[in-house]
């Protein structure tokens, strides 16, 4: 009958075909739901997921709406682990985690906000417009990886970019197929070992269309051993990176530089 169905432990279907018809209850998902079959989801009426929404597998899978207004409604995190989910209806700031280089979609809605304290990483491609909230993050990459936005994206103040360098060639890049606009905090990690010394290096991190404004209010890195600068060029973002010598070398540097003017000093006297 009508009214709401409630799941707070783990939900695993296999198989495929899941009909909520008009009749059945409104579900709320606070547990993990795994799909791990190609299929197609019909609702009748809301999905409301407040926890970890799974999409396993290399296939297809469709959330679509029998009932005008149904919605898939996220305020949890979908994770897409392969392939590509589609939704017919979806509202919601929740996470999205993109993994294998999937796909996500979001039919009558064309824009997606992420909210606060919530984030859109991973490897993949994102069918809409983005914007970020105050407190909400993109991170590109599963580790190192590329993420795109097949649409515009935007931030505002006390958001976050969240930017890996794993080697000269490999680090996180964002690519927008739109506009970038609005202003950020970006914030650097290096990973996988990666470091280098006494030298600066260039890393295009973000592309997109002429005309981007985005700028970014803080530049922060997680290792104080180094620091930088972003320049952009047309829609193309470059961090540049110098590393910074530590506080012994410089001391070594300056005592070097005043024994040799001492030295200078004293010869000039002698003569």
């Amino acid at each position: 009958g009508s009214g709401t169905a409630t799941f707070n432990g783990t939900l695993t279907l296999n198989q495929g075909g899941l009909t909520i018809d008009a009749n059945t209850r409104e579900i709320f998902t606070n547990g993990t739901t795994n799909w791990n079959a190609d299929s197609i989801m019909s609702l009748g009426d809301n999905w409301n997921n407040g926890g970890n929404f799974i999409k396993a597998g290399g296939g297809d899978f469709l959330v679509n709406s029998v009932v005008a207004g149904a919605t898939f409604v996220n305020t949890g995190t979908v994770q897409v682990n392969g392939g590509s989910l589609g939704f017919e209806n979806y509202s919601g700031g929740g996470s999205i985690q993109l993994n294998s280089d999937a796909t996500i979609s979001f039919g009558t809605t064309t824009s997606v906000e992420i909210a606060g304290g919530q984030g859109l990483a991973g490897n993949g491609s994102v069918g809409a417009d983005v914007s970020l909230a105050s407190g909400a993050f993109v991170g590109p990459g599963n580790s190192v990886g590329t993420l795109t936005i097949d649409g515009d994206f935007a931030m505002v103040a006390n958001s976050e970019f969240r930017l890996e360098l794993g080697g000269d060639n490999s680090f996180d890049i964002l690519n927008v197929n739109g506009l970038a606009t609005g202003n950020g905090n970006l914030m650097v990690s290096f990973i996988d070992g990666y470091s280098f010394e006494s030298a600066t290096k260039d890393f295009t991190f973000l592309n997109a269309s002429d005309g981007s404004t985005l700028a970014f209010d803080t530049l922060t890195f997680a290792d104080d051993n180094y620091s930088g600068t972003v320049a952009q060029t047309g829609g193309a973002y470059t961090l540049s990176v110098t590393a910074v010598p530590e506080p012994s070398s410089a001391a070594l540097l300056a005592l070097s530089g005043l024994g040799c003017a001492f030295i200078r000093r004293r010869r000039a006297a002698i003569r």
